[in-house]
């Protein structure tokens, strides 16, 4: 027995952790790569389905803890509940999310002993694809942080202009295995692997050429970096309007742009207040657009008793484009 045969649930779970190095701001993609290849090690000397589901279900729970902590920090700006409520939350979540992981695994470890000849790490990438799809389509879905995000700015991330993010995260556990293979010394398995990663990493640094300056009409994002206590305060409203305006930039005739402005960028509701509608076309160009989040409110279409007596029936969060 090896030492990862001991404690291999607390290891996945700490595999699972250090996978989420290789996501932004870190972007350590080889230790999220060495956590994959532990990952596949510890399912296929699984010796149970059970066991091997459970593998893949501390890794996910290791690797959501750790990579939606954003949203523990989202409960610190507001005071309606308890700022620890937080750190729930994203267990709470992670222990639902967890189970994509787990059925990864559990499918690799029933279909491998099915049929040995099977090859591990390729049947395992597609199985994670799958999982990972259906994490982002089922139940509303969940798609924050696929794998394939972990490639981002190592110029392998190229590739998602012909194989998408989830060709990505195939290539990811790819890598893992190729690791793998290495370590185990199965060099014919592993190094054409990693081989064909450091062309594909190359290519998408030098050996592509550089995109033709564009000649359609110019793209504007604003981040006003507006902090979330200040964001719906009333007395800011002004303020807030004003940085937005000027991170706009003035229009031009000749120059149309697509400007977006972030959700809850205004405390109005479109519909019922025309004077932030016409504040807003007085910032675009004749062939400009402008794209925000904001409320959509509908009413009871049966004539009020009286003025201002419109009953409310519903509200959704929309998005808005306003042209000048």
């Amino acid at each position: 027995m090896t030492r990862t045969d001991r404690h291999p649930l607390l290891l996945a779970l700490a595999a699972g952790a250090v996978g989420t190095l290789g996501f932004a701001p870190l972007g350590w993609w080889p230790l999220s790569v060495l956590a994959l290849s532990v990952l596949i090690r510890l399912t296929t000397t699984a010796r149970t389905r059970q066991r091997a589901f459970a593998i893949g279900w501390c890794f996910g729970l290791g690797h959501f803890t750790v990579g939606l902590n954003w949203i523990a920090h989202a409960f610190t700006y507001q005071d309606a509940m308890p700022h620890w409520f937080g750190y729930g939350a994203v267990i709470a979540l992670s222990l639902f999310l967890a189970l994509y992981p787990g059925l990864a695994t559990g499918a690799l470890h029933i279909l491998h002993r099915r049929n040995r000849a099977l090859p591990v790490t390729p049947l395992f990438a597609g199985l994670w694809v799958l999982t990972e799809y259906g994490r982002a389509t089922l139940f509303t879905g969940f798609a924050w942080n696929p794998l394939g995000m972990i490639w981002l700015d190592s110029g392998v991330d190229q590739a998602a202009r012909w194989i998408g993010v989830y060709g990505l995260s195939a290539l990811a556990i790819l890598a893992g295995g190729a690791v793998l293979a290495c370590g185990q010394r199965h060099w014919r398995r592993g190094a054409p692997v990693l081989a064909g990663l450091g062309a594909l990493a190359l290519a998408g640094h030098v050996l592509l050429p550089a995109d033709n300056a564009p000649t359609g009409p110019a793209i504007t994002i604003v981040q006003p970096n507006i902090d979330q206590s200040a964001k719906y305060d009333p007395a800011l409203d002004r303020e807030n309007f004003t940085r937005l305006a000027r991170l706009t930039g003035p229009s031009s005739p000749d120059h149309p742009r697509l400007v977006f402005w972030p959700e809850a960028a205004l405390p109005a509701w479109l519909d019922m207040e025309p004077e932030w509608r016409w504040a807003l076309a007085r910032l675009l160009g004749p062939h400009d657009l402008l794209m925000t989040g904001g409320v959509k409110v509908y009413f009871d279409d049966k004539k009020p008793a009286a003025p201002g007596d419109r009953r409310l029936i519903g509200a959704h969060n929309s998005a808005w484009v306003l042209t000048p």
